[in-house]
Protein backbone atom coordinates (compact mmCIF):
# COMPACT_ATOMS: atom_id res chain seq x y z
CA UNK A 1 0.00 0.00 0.00
CA UNK A 2 1.34 3.41 -0.95
CA UNK A 3 2.25 5.88 1.76
CA UNK A 4 2.01 9.63 2.00
CA UNK A 5 3.36 12.28 4.35
CA UNK A 6 1.58 13.18 7.56
CA UNK A 7 1.78 16.71 9.01
CA UNK A 8 4.77 15.43 10.99
CA UNK A 9 6.54 14.37 7.81
CA UNK A 10 6.35 10.64 8.57
CA UNK A 11 4.87 7.86 6.48
CA UNK A 12 1.21 7.01 6.91
CA UNK A 13 -0.66 4.35 4.94
CA UNK A 14 -3.67 5.33 2.86
CA UNK A 15 -6.09 3.44 5.09
CA UNK A 16 -5.84 6.50 7.32
CA UNK A 17 -4.00 5.08 10.31
CA UNK A 18 -0.56 5.75 11.66
CA UNK A 19 2.15 4.80 14.12
CA UNK A 20 3.77 8.22 14.34
CA UNK A 21 3.02 8.80 18.05
CA UNK A 22 6.60 7.97 19.19
CA UNK A 23 8.03 10.52 16.76
CA UNK A 24 5.53 13.16 17.86
CA UNK A 25 6.44 12.53 21.52
CA UNK A 26 10.16 12.78 20.72
CA UNK A 27 9.60 16.09 18.90
CA UNK A 28 7.68 17.44 21.90
CA UNK A 29 4.44 17.87 19.92
CA UNK A 30 2.35 15.53 22.06
CA UNK A 31 2.66 14.22 25.65
CA UNK A 32 3.91 10.69 26.31
CA UNK A 33 1.49 7.94 27.32
CA UNK A 34 2.39 4.90 29.45
CA UNK A 35 0.70 1.61 30.20
CA UNK A 36 -0.44 1.06 33.78
CA UNK A 37 2.30 -1.52 34.40
CA UNK A 38 4.99 0.90 33.20
CA UNK A 39 3.73 3.65 35.52
CA UNK A 40 3.73 1.24 38.48
CA UNK A 41 7.16 -0.14 37.56
CA UNK A 42 8.77 3.30 37.28
CA UNK A 43 7.42 4.33 40.68
CA UNK A 44 8.41 1.12 42.50
CA UNK A 45 11.68 0.09 40.89
CA UNK A 46 14.74 0.42 43.12
CA UNK A 47 17.20 0.05 40.23
CA UNK A 48 18.77 3.42 39.50
CA UNK A 49 19.31 4.88 36.04
CA UNK A 50 22.64 3.77 34.55
CA UNK A 51 22.66 0.39 36.32
CA UNK A 52 23.70 -2.75 34.36
CA UNK A 53 21.12 -4.20 31.99
CA UNK A 54 20.81 -7.50 33.88
CA UNK A 55 19.72 -5.61 37.01
CA UNK A 56 16.85 -4.01 35.07
CA UNK A 57 15.82 -7.38 33.64
CA UNK A 58 15.79 -9.01 37.07
CA UNK A 59 13.81 -6.09 38.51
CA UNK A 60 11.28 -6.32 35.67
CA UNK A 61 10.75 -10.04 36.31
CA UNK A 62 10.33 -9.46 40.04
CA UNK A 63 7.95 -6.50 39.78
CA UNK A 64 6.08 -8.16 36.92
CA UNK A 65 5.30 -11.10 39.18
CA UNK A 66 4.17 -8.71 41.94
CA UNK A 67 1.90 -6.89 39.46
CA UNK A 68 0.29 -10.15 38.40
CA UNK A 69 -0.60 -10.88 42.02
CA UNK A 70 -2.18 -7.48 42.69
CA UNK A 71 -5.97 -7.13 42.91
CA UNK A 72 -8.02 -5.06 40.45
CA UNK A 73 -8.60 -2.48 43.19
CA UNK A 74 -4.85 -2.12 43.73
CA UNK A 75 -4.24 -1.70 39.98
CA UNK A 76 -7.14 0.76 39.48
CA UNK A 77 -5.21 4.02 40.26
CA UNK A 78 -2.49 3.14 37.74
CA UNK A 79 -5.06 2.09 35.13
CA UNK A 80 -6.84 5.43 35.55
CA UNK A 81 -3.60 7.39 35.16
CA UNK A 82 -2.72 5.39 32.05
CA UNK A 83 -6.14 6.14 30.60
CA UNK A 84 -5.69 9.87 31.21
CA UNK A 85 -2.26 9.87 29.56
CA UNK A 86 -3.48 8.04 26.46
CA UNK A 87 -6.50 10.33 26.04
CA UNK A 88 -4.29 13.42 26.37
CA UNK A 89 -1.95 12.01 23.72
CA UNK A 90 -4.83 11.00 21.46
CA UNK A 91 -6.37 14.48 21.64
CA UNK A 92 -3.04 16.15 20.87
CA UNK A 93 -2.52 13.84 17.86
CA UNK A 94 -6.02 14.66 16.59
CA UNK A 95 -5.15 18.35 16.58
CA UNK A 96 -2.15 17.50 14.37
CA UNK A 97 -4.42 15.64 11.94
CA UNK A 98 -3.41 12.13 13.03
CA UNK A 99 -6.03 9.60 14.06
CA UNK A 100 -5.41 6.24 15.63
CA UNK A 101 -6.57 2.77 14.66
CA UNK A 102 -9.90 1.39 15.89
CA UNK A 103 -10.97 1.82 19.50
CA UNK A 104 -7.44 2.03 20.88
CA UNK A 105 -4.39 4.08 20.12
CA UNK A 106 -1.43 2.45 18.40
CA UNK A 107 0.18 2.14 21.83
CA UNK A 108 -2.82 0.37 23.29
CA UNK A 109 -4.51 3.26 25.07
CA UNK A 110 -8.28 3.50 25.61
CA UNK A 111 -10.65 5.40 23.34
CA UNK A 112 -13.17 6.83 25.79
CA UNK A 113 -12.38 10.12 27.50
CA UNK A 114 -13.10 10.68 31.16
CA UNK A 115 -15.92 13.04 32.15
CA UNK A 116 -14.63 16.51 31.16
CA UNK A 117 -14.33 19.54 33.42
CA UNK A 118 -17.10 22.10 33.51
CA UNK A 119 -17.39 24.75 30.79
CA UNK A 120 -16.81 28.21 32.21
CA UNK A 121 -16.29 30.94 29.61
CA UNK A 122 -16.31 33.62 32.32
CA UNK A 123 -13.37 31.89 34.01
CA UNK A 124 -11.22 31.99 30.89
CA UNK A 125 -11.79 28.44 29.71
CA UNK A 126 -14.30 26.14 28.04
CA UNK A 127 -14.10 22.58 29.27
CA UNK A 128 -10.37 21.85 29.65
CA UNK A 129 -9.42 24.46 27.03
CA UNK A 130 -8.12 27.97 27.67
CA UNK A 131 -9.73 30.83 25.77
CA UNK A 132 -7.48 32.63 23.29
CA UNK A 133 -7.12 36.41 23.69
CA UNK A 134 -10.49 38.15 23.56
CA UNK A 135 -13.23 36.06 25.12
CA UNK A 136 -15.81 37.03 22.51
CA UNK A 137 -17.08 34.05 20.47
CA UNK A 138 -15.80 33.64 16.91
CA UNK A 139 -19.14 32.25 15.75
CA UNK A 140 -22.59 31.38 16.93
CA UNK A 141 -26.18 30.55 16.13
CA UNK A 142 -29.35 29.14 17.61
CA UNK A 143 -27.38 26.33 19.28
CA UNK A 144 -24.92 28.56 21.20
CA UNK A 145 -21.41 29.89 20.54
CA UNK A 146 -18.00 28.89 19.16
CA UNK A 147 -14.79 30.00 20.90
CA UNK A 148 -11.16 30.04 19.84
CA UNK A 149 -9.21 28.13 22.50
CA UNK A 150 -5.83 26.58 23.11
CA UNK A 151 -5.27 22.85 23.48
CA UNK A 152 -3.81 22.18 26.95
CA UNK A 153 -1.21 19.60 25.84
CA UNK A 154 -0.04 20.68 22.39
CA UNK A 155 -0.69 24.42 22.70
CA UNK A 156 -2.33 24.41 19.26
CA UNK A 157 -5.51 26.35 18.58
CA UNK A 158 -8.88 24.58 18.56
CA UNK A 159 -12.48 25.68 18.05
CA UNK A 160 -14.80 24.79 20.94
CA UNK A 161 -18.53 24.78 20.27
CA UNK A 162 -20.75 25.31 23.34
CA UNK A 163 -24.35 24.04 23.10
CA UNK A 164 -26.85 26.00 25.17
CA UNK A 165 -30.55 25.47 25.78
CA UNK A 166 -32.66 22.48 26.73
CA UNK A 167 -31.69 20.57 23.56
CA UNK A 168 -27.97 21.18 24.10
CA UNK A 169 -27.01 17.62 25.12
CA UNK A 170 -28.98 16.06 22.24
CA UNK A 171 -27.56 18.54 19.70
CA UNK A 172 -24.03 17.97 20.95
CA UNK A 173 -24.42 14.18 20.90
CA UNK A 174 -25.80 14.29 17.34
CA UNK A 175 -22.93 16.39 16.00
CA UNK A 176 -20.26 14.38 17.83
CA UNK A 177 -21.72 11.19 16.33
CA UNK A 178 -21.59 12.73 12.85
CA UNK A 179 -17.97 13.80 13.35
CA UNK A 180 -17.03 10.29 14.48
CA UNK A 181 -18.87 8.82 11.48
CA UNK A 182 -16.91 11.15 9.21
CA UNK A 183 -13.57 10.06 10.64
CA UNK A 184 -14.61 6.43 10.23
CA UNK A 185 -16.19 6.60 6.76
CA UNK A 186 -14.03 9.19 5.00
CA UNK A 187 -10.49 8.29 3.82
CA UNK A 188 -7.79 10.14 5.74
CA UNK A 189 -6.56 12.03 2.67
CA UNK A 190 -10.06 13.50 2.20
CA UNK A 191 -10.47 14.59 5.83
CA UNK A 192 -8.61 17.76 4.84
CA UNK A 193 -12.02 19.22 3.93
CA UNK A 194 -13.44 18.80 7.43
CA UNK A 195 -12.40 19.85 10.95
CA UNK A 196 -11.05 17.02 13.09
CA UNK A 197 -12.83 16.05 16.29
CA UNK A 198 -10.41 16.60 19.18
CA UNK A 199 -12.62 15.83 22.19
CA UNK A 200 -16.11 16.48 23.53
CA UNK A 201 -18.12 16.86 26.71
CA UNK A 202 -21.69 15.78 25.99
CA UNK A 203 -22.36 15.84 29.74
CA UNK A 204 -20.25 18.95 30.30
CA UNK A 205 -21.44 21.45 32.91
CA UNK A 206 -23.03 23.94 32.68
CA UNK A 207 -23.20 23.33 28.91
CA UNK A 208 -22.16 20.48 26.59
CA UNK A 209 -19.25 21.24 24.27
CA UNK A 210 -17.28 19.84 21.33
CA UNK A 211 -13.70 20.73 20.36
CA UNK A 212 -12.40 20.51 16.78
CA UNK A 213 -9.32 21.64 14.91
CA UNK A 214 -9.39 25.32 13.90
CA UNK A 215 -8.96 26.12 10.20
CA UNK A 216 -9.65 29.85 9.96
CA UNK A 217 -12.53 32.34 9.67
CA UNK A 218 -15.75 31.41 7.92
CA UNK A 219 -16.40 32.55 4.37
CA UNK A 220 -19.13 34.79 5.80
CA UNK A 221 -16.59 36.56 8.00
CA UNK A 222 -14.06 36.87 5.17
CA UNK A 223 -16.66 38.26 2.75
CA UNK A 224 -17.82 40.82 5.32
CA UNK A 225 -14.29 42.03 6.00
CA UNK A 226 -12.00 41.29 3.02
CA UNK A 227 -9.56 43.99 4.13
CA UNK A 228 -8.73 41.96 7.25
CA UNK A 229 -8.83 38.45 5.81
CA UNK A 230 -8.31 38.80 2.05
CA UNK A 231 -10.66 37.78 -0.76
CA UNK A 232 -11.26 34.03 -1.26
CA UNK A 233 -10.64 32.86 -4.84
CA UNK A 234 -13.93 31.70 -6.33
CA UNK A 235 -12.50 28.83 -8.37
CA UNK A 236 -10.58 27.43 -5.40
CA UNK A 237 -13.61 27.64 -3.10
CA UNK A 238 -15.87 26.08 -5.74
CA UNK A 239 -13.50 23.17 -6.39
CA UNK A 240 -12.79 22.37 -2.74
CA UNK A 241 -16.37 22.82 -1.53
CA UNK A 242 -17.67 20.55 -4.28
CA UNK A 243 -15.13 17.86 -3.36
CA UNK A 244 -16.05 18.17 0.32
CA UNK A 245 -19.79 17.81 -0.29
CA UNK A 246 -19.34 14.92 -2.71
CA UNK A 247 -17.17 13.20 -0.09
CA UNK A 248 -19.94 13.71 2.47
CA UNK A 249 -22.55 12.24 0.14
CA UNK A 250 -20.32 9.26 -0.67
CA UNK A 251 -20.15 8.65 3.10
CA UNK A 252 -23.97 8.63 3.24
CA UNK A 253 -24.34 12.05 4.91
CA UNK A 254 -26.38 15.07 3.78
CA UNK A 255 -25.16 18.37 5.26
CA UNK A 256 -28.46 20.27 4.78
CA UNK A 257 -27.16 23.65 5.97
CA UNK A 258 -24.49 24.69 3.47
CA UNK A 259 -23.86 28.44 3.68
CA UNK A 260 -20.85 30.79 3.93
CA UNK A 261 -21.08 30.73 7.73
CA UNK A 262 -20.56 26.95 7.72
CA UNK A 263 -17.58 26.95 5.36
CA UNK A 264 -14.20 27.72 6.94
CA UNK A 265 -11.38 29.29 4.93
CA UNK A 266 -7.71 29.66 5.84
CA UNK A 267 -6.27 32.81 4.17
CA UNK A 268 -2.69 31.51 4.50
CA UNK A 269 -3.17 28.12 2.82
CA UNK A 270 -6.41 28.76 0.86
CA UNK A 271 -7.78 25.61 2.54
CA UNK A 272 -11.57 25.21 2.70
CA UNK A 273 -13.39 23.07 5.28
CA UNK A 274 -17.08 22.31 5.81
CA UNK A 275 -18.25 22.52 9.42
CA UNK A 276 -21.43 22.49 11.56
CA UNK A 277 -23.22 19.17 11.14
CA UNK A 278 -26.08 20.12 13.44
CA UNK A 279 -28.73 19.66 10.71
CA UNK A 280 -27.02 16.80 8.88
CA UNK A 281 -28.87 13.56 8.24
CA UNK A 282 -27.83 10.01 7.42
CA UNK A 283 -29.25 8.94 4.06
CA UNK A 284 -29.78 5.43 5.41
CA UNK A 285 -31.85 6.75 8.33
CA UNK A 286 -34.10 8.78 6.04
CA UNK A 287 -34.83 5.67 3.96
CA UNK A 288 -36.40 3.90 6.95
CA UNK A 289 -40.19 4.21 7.02
CA UNK A 290 -40.22 4.52 10.82
CA UNK A 291 -37.83 7.49 10.87
CA UNK A 292 -39.08 11.08 10.51
CA UNK A 293 -37.00 14.22 9.82
CA UNK A 294 -35.43 15.65 12.96
CA UNK A 295 -36.41 19.25 12.17
CA UNK A 296 -39.45 21.13 10.88
CA UNK A 297 -37.28 22.76 8.23
CA UNK A 298 -33.73 22.45 6.90
CA UNK A 299 -31.18 24.84 5.39
CA UNK A 300 -30.87 28.52 6.32
CA UNK A 301 -33.59 30.43 4.44
CA UNK A 302 -31.35 32.39 2.03
CA UNK A 303 -29.78 29.12 0.76
CA UNK A 304 -32.88 26.90 0.82
CA UNK A 305 -34.01 25.39 -2.53
CA UNK A 306 -37.56 25.91 -3.86
CA UNK A 307 -38.71 22.34 -3.13
CA UNK A 308 -38.37 22.98 0.62
CA UNK A 309 -40.24 26.29 0.65
CA UNK A 310 -43.87 25.09 0.31
CA UNK A 311 -43.49 23.21 3.59
CA UNK A 312 -45.58 24.53 6.45
CA UNK A 313 -45.75 23.37 10.05
CA UNK A 314 -48.95 21.40 10.55
CA UNK A 315 -51.26 22.07 13.46
CA UNK A 316 -50.85 18.51 14.74
CA UNK A 317 -47.11 19.02 15.12
CA UNK A 318 -45.95 16.91 12.17
CA UNK A 319 -42.74 18.00 10.48
CA UNK A 320 -43.28 20.57 7.76
CA UNK A 321 -40.81 18.97 5.35
CA UNK A 322 -41.24 15.58 3.69
CA UNK A 323 -38.11 13.48 4.06
CA UNK A 324 -38.32 12.44 0.40
CA UNK A 325 -37.26 16.01 -0.42
CA UNK A 326 -34.07 15.74 1.62
CA UNK A 327 -31.61 14.66 -1.07
CA UNK A 328 -28.15 15.56 -2.34
CA UNK A 329 -29.87 18.10 -4.62
CA UNK A 330 -30.53 20.28 -1.54
CA UNK A 331 -26.78 20.60 -0.91
CA UNK A 332 -26.17 21.23 -4.64
CA UNK A 333 -28.50 24.24 -4.64
CA UNK A 334 -26.93 25.75 -1.52
CA UNK A 335 -23.46 25.07 -2.97
CA UNK A 336 -24.22 27.08 -6.12
CA UNK A 337 -25.60 29.93 -3.97
CA UNK A 338 -22.39 30.00 -1.90
CA UNK A 339 -20.18 30.10 -5.01
CA UNK A 340 -22.30 32.97 -6.42
CA UNK A 341 -21.86 34.90 -3.17
CA UNK A 342 -18.09 34.37 -3.12
CA UNK A 343 -17.84 35.63 -6.72
CA UNK A 344 -20.15 38.66 -6.45
CA UNK A 345 -20.09 39.48 -2.73
CA UNK A 346 -23.90 39.39 -2.63
CA UNK A 347 -26.40 36.61 -1.85
CA UNK A 348 -28.12 34.97 -4.81
CA UNK A 349 -31.58 34.92 -3.21
CA UNK A 350 -33.39 37.91 -1.61
CA UNK A 351 -33.82 38.48 2.12
CA UNK A 352 -37.00 37.89 4.11
CA UNK A 353 -39.36 34.91 4.02
CA UNK A 354 -42.04 36.67 1.96
CA UNK A 355 -39.51 37.76 -0.66
CA UNK A 356 -37.93 34.31 -0.76
CA UNK A 357 -41.25 32.54 -1.29
CA UNK A 358 -42.16 34.92 -4.12
CA UNK A 359 -38.70 34.50 -5.67
CA UNK A 360 -38.95 30.69 -5.57
CA UNK A 361 -42.32 30.80 -7.35
CA UNK A 362 -40.88 33.06 -10.06
CA UNK A 363 -37.58 31.24 -10.54
CA UNK A 364 -38.84 28.18 -12.54
CA UNK A 365 -40.28 30.38 -15.31
CA UNK A 366 -37.15 32.49 -15.45
CA UNK A 367 -34.95 29.40 -15.56
CA UNK A 368 -36.76 28.23 -18.70
CA UNK A 369 -35.61 31.39 -20.50
CA UNK A 370 -32.01 31.11 -19.23
CA UNK A 371 -30.61 31.18 -22.77
CA UNK A 372 -31.88 34.75 -23.23
CA UNK A 373 -31.49 36.39 -19.83
CA UNK A 374 -30.72 39.79 -21.35
CA UNK A 375 -34.29 39.96 -22.68
CA UNK A 376 -36.10 38.53 -19.67
CA UNK A 377 -39.55 39.91 -18.62
CA UNK A 378 -39.61 43.14 -16.64
CA UNK A 379 -40.91 41.33 -13.56
CA UNK A 380 -37.78 39.17 -13.57
CA UNK A 381 -35.19 41.92 -14.07
CA UNK A 382 -33.76 41.59 -10.56
CA UNK A 383 -33.14 37.85 -10.90
CA UNK A 384 -31.74 38.20 -14.43
CA UNK A 385 -29.41 40.99 -13.41
CA UNK A 386 -28.03 38.90 -10.56
CA UNK A 387 -27.21 36.00 -12.87
CA UNK A 388 -25.69 38.29 -15.50
CA UNK A 389 -23.52 39.97 -12.87
CA UNK A 390 -21.99 36.59 -12.11
CA UNK A 391 -20.36 36.79 -15.55
CA UNK A 392 -18.63 33.53 -16.46
CA UNK A 393 -20.12 31.98 -13.30
CA UNK A 394 -23.70 32.64 -14.47
CA UNK A 395 -24.11 29.29 -16.24
CA UNK A 396 -22.50 27.59 -13.24
CA UNK A 397 -25.23 28.95 -10.97
CA UNK A 398 -28.01 28.09 -13.43
CA UNK A 399 -26.90 24.43 -13.52
CA UNK A 400 -26.62 24.12 -9.74
CA UNK A 401 -29.88 25.98 -9.15
CA UNK A 402 -32.15 24.07 -11.52
CA UNK A 403 -35.71 24.38 -10.08
CA UNK A 404 -36.39 20.65 -10.47
CA UNK A 405 -34.20 18.77 -7.96
CA UNK A 406 -34.25 15.75 -10.27
CA UNK A 407 -32.50 17.78 -12.99
CA UNK A 408 -30.05 19.50 -10.67
CA UNK A 409 -26.39 18.61 -11.29
CA UNK A 410 -22.98 19.52 -9.92
CA UNK A 411 -21.85 22.45 -12.10
CA UNK A 412 -18.71 21.87 -14.14
CA UNK A 413 -15.60 23.89 -13.33
CA UNK A 414 -13.82 25.34 -16.37
CA UNK A 415 -10.28 26.65 -16.60
CA UNK A 416 -11.51 29.94 -18.05
CA UNK A 417 -13.28 30.59 -14.73
CA UNK A 418 -9.98 30.83 -12.86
Amino acid sequence: MEAYQTPLGQNQSQDGFSSVAPGAVKDGLVPKARRALVIWFQENSEVKKGAPKHEFLNEMKHLGAVWQGMTAKQKAPFMARSKDEFMAQRSALAVLGIRMRGSTTSAGGPDEAKDPPAADESGGRVGPFELNGARAPIGGGAYGSVYSCQHPQSGLNVAVKVYRGSDGPADCRHEVEKMKLLMKAVPQQKMMWFPLLVSSGVTGRPWPWMATSLCGPSLATALRNPAAHGKPRTWSVAAQLRSALQTLHDAGILHLDVKPGNVLWCPCTDQVQVCDFGMSENMARLQKASQAPRFLQYVTAAYRPPELWPARVNVDGDCGVRKQLLTAAVDMWAYACVVFEVETGNPFMPKGEAGLRAWCKQWPELWKTRSDLANCPAASHTCCTKVLRAGKWGLFVLVGCAPDPGKRRWPELCLNQK
